[in-house]
């Protein structure tokens, strides 16, 4: 397997301190595949949250060939090599009691033992560091965020039908697990439909000019969300006359192929255009309204449509 830089035979002979913060933000820009020396940092970084209680589990190796751009095979020999990303000062306590305390338990018996509080706090509630891919809790993870996407590309193809269908690469996969792990599936699902669906400025501007990617990025995620939540997600039309005005351009444009969307009339939410095709006698009846004449649309069809669009108000 080839990586992006050539190992060197000290690479790794020694550990440099680096925060977990600073690796976190370098490891967002790394191009696939990593180098073993970054895999290892990575697993050790890992390890350490383990060790400190702030993780329950090292991530499954599904999770870890998708991060690194690695094959399965060359995961699963990294993780057994442990003395190639063990913190050396670890290495040799497999549960986490110090070497003095394990020296004294051997000279003496267990009962006669009396732990101080300091050693008490280190030899206990610390979870044990596991190698082992934990696959059911990573095959979970894959199967909601599967789900959540369908979800989305739902919203999107709804929209606009004509669509191409967006595929859940591994880049959208991680960025996708970020930002949940920030909000809410709800502000993830707010979000898409506000890009999809609103006539804000700023969403009109992002259909036309920007991916899925841009969305996603974590710096721009919150303001989006923001503009989201105080803005409707469509300016909906109420007034039947307006309304008549709109399913007519929209006969018109979309024809008897199919029944319209908010895609086709913007300033129409899909409630609102259910409402007015039963306002005009049912989906049933468009393709045949869709081909006659304007005149009688206007003079027969229209009075009609005005009567039952107020007796549902």
């Amino acid at each position: 397997m080839k990586h992006n830089t050539k190992r060197s035979p000290s690479s790794m002979g020694g550990w440099e301190p680096l925060p977990s913060a600073v690796w976190h933000d370098i490891a967002e820009h790394l191009p696939q595949p990593w180098t073993d020396g970054q895999a290892a940092h990575d697993l050790r970084v890992y390890a350490s949250q383990v060790r400190l209680g702030r993780r329950r589990k090292m991530p499954g190796r599904v999770a870890l060939a998708g991060r690194w751009g690695w094959a399965d095979r060359a995961v699963r020999r990294l993780l057994k090599t442990e003395s190639a990303w063990q913190d050396p000062r670890f290495a040799e306590r497999t549960t986490g009691v110090p070497e003095a305390y394990q020296r004294r338990t051997n000279q003496e018996p267990v009962s006669k033992v009396e732990a101080s509080a300091a050693y008490q706090g280190r030899t206990t509630g610390v979870p044990e560091v596991s190698t082992r891919a934990d696959i059911h809790r990573t095959h979970t993870t894959e199967h909601k965020l599967s789900d959540l996407w369908a979800r989305l590309e739902s919203i999107r193809t709804e929209a606009n039908p004509k669509a191409r269908p967006l595929k859940l690469t591994s880049g959208r996969r991680r960025a996708l697990g970020a930002r949940l792990k920030e909000h809410t599936a709800e502000e993830l699902l707010t979000v898409w439909r506000w890009w999809q669906t609103s006539q804000h400025d700023r969403a009109v501007w992002l259909r036309s000019k920007c991916t899925v990617d841009t969305i996603l990025r974590p710096s721009n995620f919150p303001g989006y969300l923001d503009l989201a939540s105080i803005a409707p997600t469509t300016k909906t039309a109420t007034d039947a006359e307006q309304v008549w005005s709109l399913i007519i351009d929209a006969m018109g444009r979309v024809g008897s192929r199919r029944l319209p969307t908010p895609a086709d009339i913007p300033a129409l939410d899909a409630e609102t255009i259910t409402r007015a095709i039963a306002a005009l006698g049912g989906p049933g009846r468009w393709s045949t309204l869709c081909q006659t004449h304007s005149r009688e649309l206007q003079f027969r069809v229209r009075p009609m449509f005005v009567r039952s669009w107020g007796s549902h108000v």
